[in-house]
């Protein structure tokens, strides 16, 4: 399908069709955080070469915040919701808005904002304005999806969740009292060609957004993965999974599927921007081939 979106001074990556769906790439900032967590049981000096990408002199990696916007189905989706205009953890702010201002995409058009988990750098633009109860849904005409499994885990005291965490009351709490929240439950559609895909382990409810159109799949893949060498690594999870176990498990499974799938393809949060491709094998590896 050909889309009407324009390239941009902020969002430079063209869309990307999957039989009628498209999807758009949009880099909302990058973290900067310490390589040692990144891949806590590699050592210090293995790790620039192992991991593939720079660190810096005080031992710190930065990696993309990729949003996605797709059209599917006569519906505007965002695909998460990057660190927003908070400067949680010393982040710098993102620029979702101002990518979308480039694009002539109005916040009021989004319909849906799908969230894969509830990690502060996939909220951030879920709600603005001062956090507390000052703040407010960003988008304002948007239907936000929430894993249900994953709002207990943060939100449900009787599952151990108090919603205590800052960004949470900032960024996601106004979403139940401005009553634009949906909890999904399992792996349920979200449009005729957009469902959510169980894959715990980063967090316990985090979810992937399948798409299916046209005989041919792509898979958003959120926090599953958060650098290439885990294509041949996929044991290598970092602190930020909350089950680094279960992840790596889910992590190998969903290489596995999209491998084995050669229509499908790989829609990437933190890989280098713009993070799309396909995973085939080269002389018995797994290699990622950027669209």
């Amino acid at each position: 399908m050909a889309s009407s979106w324009s390239t941009s001074r902020v969002a430079r990556a063209p869309t990307v069709a999957v039989g009628d769906v498209t999807i758009l790439p949009i880099l909302d900032g990058e973290l900067d955080l310490p390589a040692e967590e990144a891949a806590p049981d590699l050592p210090p000096d293995a790790r620039p070469t192992a991991l593939g990408q720079p660190i810096d002199p005080n031992g710190r990696i930065r990696l993309p915040v990729i949003c996605h916007l797709v059209r599917a189905d006569g519906r505007l989706i965002l695909v998460d919701a990057g660190i927003g205009p908070w400067r949680w953890n010393g982040w710098a702010r993102g620029r979702l808005d101002l990518a979308l201002g480039e694009l002539g995409v109005r916040p009021e058009e989004i319909d849906l904002v799908v969230t894969t988990h509830l990690h502060a750098d996939h909220v951030g633009w879920c709600a603005v304005g001062g956090g507390g109860r000052d703040a407010r849904p960003f988008f304002p005409s948007a239907r936000y999806l929430v894993a249900r499994r994953e709002w207990e885990h943060w939100f449900d005291a009787a599952r151990g969740g108090d919603g205590s965490v800052a960004y949470l009351g900032d960024a996601v709490a106004p979403l139940g009292r401005h009553a634009a929240l949906d909890l999904v439950d399992g792996e349920a559609p979200i449009t005729p060609s957009l469902s959510f895909v169980a894959t715990p382990g980063h967090t316990p409810g985090h979810v992937a957004i399948g798409i299916a159109s046209g005989g041919e799949r792509a898979l958003i893949v959120g926090d599953v993965t958060h650098y290439r060498a885990q294509l041949e690594h996929p044991d290598w999870s970092p602190v930020w999974d909350l089950d680094r176990a279960m992840a790596a498990v889910t992590r190998e499974r969903i290489f596995r599927d999209l491998e084995d799938d050669p229509a499908a393809t790989l829609v990437t949060s933190h890989w280098p921007y713009p993070g799309i491709g396909r995973i085939v094998r080269v002389r018995g590896r797994r290699v990622f081939r950027g669209l």
